[in-house]
């Protein structure tokens, strides 16, 4: 079954894969607040992130200068593909999370 839009027509089929959904956190899914810890995803947003997540067969991630570890609070109960850390943390849509490090040398010479 094809979704309805709010004026009737049909939306196309999001599960034939030529969709992905890419959401910036802060500033987008999340209003920007004075302190980053005051940070939320409204209860509706999180609803229908988790909507289309299904609809999507999951192609959906969220993407934030956060941490992905913060980006799972903030979107509980959806657990999505996501970048977090500017990039430098990654969990694909398999779950497993994957991490940039750069070697201990290059940090003393970036100090």
């Amino acid at each position: 079954m094809t979704p309805v839009a709010a004026n009737n027509e049909q939306l196309p089929s999001l599960s034939g894969g030529l969709y992905a959904f890419f959401f910036d956190v802060d500033g987008t899914l999340a209003a920007i607040q004075s302190r980053p810890d005051e940070a939320f995803i409204p209860e509706p947003v999180r609803q229908t992130l988790q909507s289309l997540y299904t609809l999507s067969n999951g192609a959906l991630a969220l993407v934030s200068g956060r941490p992905i570890h913060e980006l799972d609070m903030l979107a509980a109960p959806l657990r999505a593909p996501a970048a977090g850390v500017h990039g430098a943390e990654r969990r694909g849509a398999d779950g497993e999370l994957h991490r940039v490090s750069l070697p201990a040398s290059m940090g003393q010479e970036l100090s």
